[in-house]
């Protein structure tokens, strides 16, 4: 998935994920956690903002932790687009 600021702005994205996203679930290896990576100060606190509303809104904890992006490795090519094959 390619994001477009022009498309959609980044609260946008961020209401999209956290309504589809299962915050709750806990996973079987540190590898598999989910994570919201930012890359700008702004960002970062959108993302932490609409996190605790909605853990406040549900009254359960969530296991999605928010990173400022540090290095981005692409995927392997076997995995890009994975949902077309």
């Amino acid at each position: 998935m390619v994001y477009d600021p022009e498309q959609l702005s980044y609260p946008a994205l961020l209401e999209y994920f956290w309504k589809h996203h299962n915050a709750h679930a806990k996973p079987l290896f540190r590898q598999y956690a989910s994570a919201v990576f930012t890359t700008t100060p702004n960002e970062t606190e959108n993302a932490k903002s609409l996190r605790d509303r909605k853990r406040s809104a549900e009254g359960e904890p969530l296991l999605t932790a928010v990173f400022p992006l540090q290095t981005f490795y692409p995927a392997d090519l076997s995995h890009q687009k994975h949902y077309l094959q």
